[in-house]
């Protein structure tokens, strides 16, 4: 029997704690609001990784001024060969070795390209700038949402004493009254009037504890906290002192900090190493070449020779695209008015 009240008694708790009753009253002051965000909420995260998706890009950008190393080594079974006369007639066959090799190793350094390595790079740069100023805007909005629900629910707070205080004067009230009824120097109606307005206080304070849930249930959704946590705020912010600060400062921060302009000014500058992106592409592409290639067996005599040959070569290579002088030249009007 005994066992059987236990386990009623630990569903009961149970029951009590789903329905809130075992909240977890947690102080708050706004560091710590701004820490939790940091660490805690999944639209930061997600910029922060494209942040650091952006570091990726600068270094892979940068890696184009390396050389390209290119190595190869195959084997394989060669059959043997078919020789005829022109009209297809007189058929012999040749005999061919059957095991052929070939090595490669090939480098390419790029001299000049028309500035499109260093601009791809200053695009990368741009990037990750970009993405930085996308996670800080995003902070920013982040702080913004949360200190808005949490000034709200020191509000509501702040709201729910006053009117407490005020009911606690007027059931004082209503007790002074009912003792002078008695007394015969006060109506019954009197009495009514503030009984009515105890109530009309207690629907207001009822609703004001519903609005203060739902603002606490917003602060921590927003923070990724557990379902049954009750942020109360720091009262100490209110003894803290607020420094007046001149206009002339206030428009020298928006315009050393203000995000949205940095933005602006890293997208022309974008626009602008995208401008010589596109000019580049009408330059000559100059590169140092280098090969070393070992291959057997020798095919190009007959009969084949089981030899090994071995060559290598450096010198100077120069491509051009001829098509980039009348395909380049709607984008890079359009780009260019962009700039502008």
């Amino acid at each position: 029997m005994s066992k059987k009240k236990r386990l009623i008694g630990l569903l009961y708790i149970a029951v009590l704690c789903s329905q809130g009753l075992c909240a977890q009253t947690r102080q708050m002051g706004i560091e710590e609001l701004f820490r939790l965000a940091d660490e805690q909420s999944t639209s930061i995260q997600s910029y922060r990784t494209g942040m650091e998706a952006a570091g990726e890009a600068l270094k892979a950008a940068k890696a184009q001024r390396l050389p390209d190393v290119n190595v190869s080594l195959s084997a394989r079974y060669w059959g043997n060969g078919k020789l005829w006369d022109r009209d297809f007639s007189k058929a012999m066959t040749v005999d061919m070795p059957h095991f052929g090799n070939n090595f490669a190793l090939e480098a390419q350094q790029v001299i000049y390209a028309g500035g499109a390595i260093s601009s791809g790079i200053k695009q990368a740069e741009i990037g990750k700038a970009l993405a930085e100023l996308d996670l800080q805007k995003n902070v920013q909005e982040i702080r913004f949402l949360l200190v808005g629900h949490y000034l709200n629910v020191y509000k509501l707070d702040n709201q729910i004493l006053v009117l407490q205080k005020n009911m606690e004067l007027t059931d004082e009230v209503i007790a002074n009254m009912k003792a002078r009824r008695e007394q015969g120097t006060v109506l019954k109606n009197d009495i009514t009037r503030y009984e009515l307005q105890k109530e009309q206080l207690n629907l207001q304070l009822s609703r004001v504890k519903d609005a203060r849930k739902i603002a606490n249930h917003q602060l921590i959704t927003a923070l990724h906290l557990s379902e049954g946590t009750e942020i109360t705020p720091d009262t100490s912010l209110l003894e803290q002192q607020i420094l007046i600060l001149t206009e002339d400062y206030w428009q020298n921060m928006a315009g050393t900090n203000n995000i949205l302009l940095k933005q602006t000014q890293a997208a022309i500058q974008m626009n602008e190493q995208k401008v010589k992106q596109e000019r580049s592409e009408r330059l000559p592409y100059i590169s140092i070449v280098a090969a070393e290639h070992l291959d057997g067996p020798i095919t190009i005599e007959v009969p084949v020779m089981d030899n090994n040959f071995n060559y290598w070569y450096i010198g100077i290579g120069v491509k051009y695209n001829l098509s980039s002088l009348f395909k380049n030249n709607t984008s890079l009007s359009t780009k260019a008015t962009r700039c502008l």
